[in-house]
């Protein structure tokens, strides 16, 4: 999974986006990665970890029609960086099976 989170994150904030690509190894290519393709989910979220090692999911969307790039958007409309630290967030998506794919912890810095 890669994220793009804003570099410049400070605790309180309201409004910061987080657009997540989940990946997925290549079934041709062991070696590489390609976009998990979210189509049929029931469920995208990204799930972050504060630096004390609470975490929290929060609802998020497809960025695009179909949704075969692997990305899912959240942005925060209540401020949830609520102490400085190296916080944590990954994408999980949930299939209509039932199934979960969680994608790689990335850290990012919530500053004062």
């Amino acid at each position: 999974m890669s994220s793009n989170p804003d570099p410049n994150i400070k605790v309180g904030n309201i409004g910061t986006q987080f657009k997540c690509t989940m990946k997925k190894t290549d079934p041709n290519d062991n070696t590489s990665l390609v976009a998990l393709d979210l189509t049929g989910n029931s469920a995208l979220q990204l799930e972050f970890e504060n630096p004390k090692g609470k975490r929290s999911v929060k609802t998020g969307s497809a960025v695009s029609n179909p949704a075969t790039d692997g990305k899912i958007q959240f942005t925060d409309s209540t401020g949830i960086f609520d102490i400085s630290g190296r916080w944590k967030v990954r994408g999980v998506t949930t299939y209509s099976s039932g199934n979960k794919f969680y994608g790689t912890w990335i850290g990012f810095q919530v500053s004062d």
